[in-house]
């Protein structure tokens, strides 16, 4: 009851489950005011007690999606502004990767480390550390110290040299400070980022939840983009020399004759790699390598599969479709039994046919950045599936024969709009029993070396400590030898 004078006197309460809402439907309900003394704090205090019949209130309420209440971090990844420039570094087939290059965004929602001392709230001078070995030493590159914001906004590049046999077994540890120049930084948070997926020299560009001191305590966000490049200073590249032809019978080698001549001449004819050719049909010269275990399509304008191809080549284990012009999945690849690894990422795929993971030996599915809404009912019969890799796509609902495949050790949906109110128990569990969908294993990792890096930041604070001490006993000194020096001269 309004009362400007002596202050409101209260007519009545009730609740309202918010649980029973998770359906998005509307809940319109007459709800009976009530005095409950259990229901009201300090209710005993104003020796309030339970009445009955004080009168009902009309609400309509229900759950809704308002895009404008998402955070940066809720949003999918956008990929059209490019990040890294254009500085002469190549991702060809044909030259190995010998760089990582890093663009450090922003963050987002970082922990309050500088508390206010008359009012609430508070700021952080965030900084951030990445280290990773670099010819055979752990280097580290640091940012620069954004001012008191928990929003802040880098826009830097870092590069690493990177030996071709640690490319696939380097893992990147970055950490984040609060910077304090007078007593030491103090640790706010780290992640780390496995490299073992860049071999394609594809841009990745995803949202890392910093952990805290505490295990799975969520203190901020931050926006990483990164790959894999060919950097000449490092390994100039030196083209195979070829056999000079005959003078009477010259001989011209089209791209594909020579990714042909070194599948069977440079190798043993198990691998073909056919990537960026431009390719818009396989060519059924590729029918003669029967010995084939490992084909790579990435990068062509291939948007079907001839039904023969692997009829000849029925031995592929590893199939690399991505970056091509697929609508639908080739009908013919469920024929190879014995295929363990297919990548189909940054295609136009909708749907995925239940027939994918009816495949006795597939063990690695990759279809990321394409348009799936949903997944087919019955994945559960991929038994021996272990990597379900999804992201960027459509998909709003996980179904719960997820939780049913018995091998599954990553799934990864980072970038998709899911409904996280709809899953079942066994699917959340999947969901959250990852740092940002990797393995429990690596999340162990995760946490044991956020640790260690917190005591190596304790050492350098101490190590600061001696050193501003030192500094400030010799500064006394010489301002006590300055003074005896002017009195000196007085005299």
């Amino acid at each position: 009851d309004y009362d400007m004078a002596s202050g409101n006197d209260l007519i009545g309460t009730f609740k309202i489950p918010l649980a029973e809402l998770t359906d998005r439907a509307e809940h319109r309900a007459w709800h009976p005011l009530g005095n409950d003394p259990d229901e009201v704090e300090g209710a005993e205090d104003r020796g309030w007690e339970v009445t009955a019949d004080i009168g009902h209130v009309l609400l309509a309420v229900k759950w809704v999606h308002n895009p404008e209440r998402l955070s940066p971090v809720d949003i999918p990844v956008d990929y059209s502004n490019p990040v890294f420039p254009d500085i002469g570094f190549v991702d060809d087939v044909e030259r190995p990767p010998n760089e990582l290059v890093l663009f450090l965004v922003k963050a987002w929602g970082l922990k309050v480390m500088d508390k206010n001392m008359f009012s609430k709230g508070g700021s952080s001078d965030p900084v951030v550390t990445f280290s990773l070995k670099e010819a055979g030493k752990i280097s580290e590159k640091k940012s620069t110290v954004v001012k008191k914001n928990l929003n802040p906004v880098w826009k830097e590049h870092f590069a690493w040299q990177m030996e071709d046999e640690k490319r696939f077994t380097e893992i990147l540890v970055v950490s984040m400070d609060d910077y304090d120049m007078a007593s030491g930084n103090d640790f706010i948070g780290s992640f780390e980022v496995p490299l073992n997926e860049l071999s394609d020299c594809v841009e990745r560009r995803s949202w890392f939840t910093l952990i805290g001191e505490e295990e799975h305590a969520e203190v901020g966000s931050v926006l990483l983009a990164y790959k894999y490049v060919h950097n000449p200073e490092y390994a100039p590249f030196v083209e195979e020399e070829e056999s000079e032809p005959e003078p009477e019978i010259p001989v011209e080698l089209t791209p594909f004759e020579k990714r042909m001549q070194k599948c069977v001449e440079g190798g043993d004819g198990t691998s073909l790699n056919l990537s960026k050719l431009q390719l818009d049909a396989v060519p059924e010269a590729v029918n003669a390598l029967t010995s084939l275990t490992a084909i790579n399509f990435r990068g062509n304008l291939l948007s079907v599969i001839r039904d023969d191809l692997f009829t000849f080549t029925a031995s592929v284990s590893s199939l690399n479709l991505s970056m091509n012009a697929f609508s639908v999945v080739p009908s013919s690849i469920p024929q190879l039994s014995h295929l363990m690894r297919l990548v189909l990422n940054d295609n136009q795929l909708s749907t995925l046919p239940i027939d994918l993971f009816a495949m006795p030996k597939l063990a690695e599915l990759y279809v990321e950045r394409n348009y799936l809404r949903d997944l087919p009912k019955g994945v559960s019969v991929a038994l021996n599936m272990t990597k379900l890799m999804l992201a960027g796509n459509q998909l709003t609902f996980i179904p719960e024969e997820v939780a049913e495949m018995p091998s599954l050790k990553m799934f990864d949906v980072r970038d998709n709009p899911i409904h996280e109110g709809e899953m079942n128990v066994g699917v959340r569990k999947i969901y959250d029993s990852t740092v940002l969908h990797v393995s429990k294993s690596s999340r162990r990792g995760l946490v044991s070396r956020a640790l260690t890096v917190r005591k190596l930041v304790e050492e350098n604070r101490e190590r600061q400590l001696r050193l501003f001490a030192e500094q400030e006993k010799a500064a006394k000194k010489q301002e006590k030898a300055e003074m005896l020096a002017a009195s000196k001269k007085k005299r």
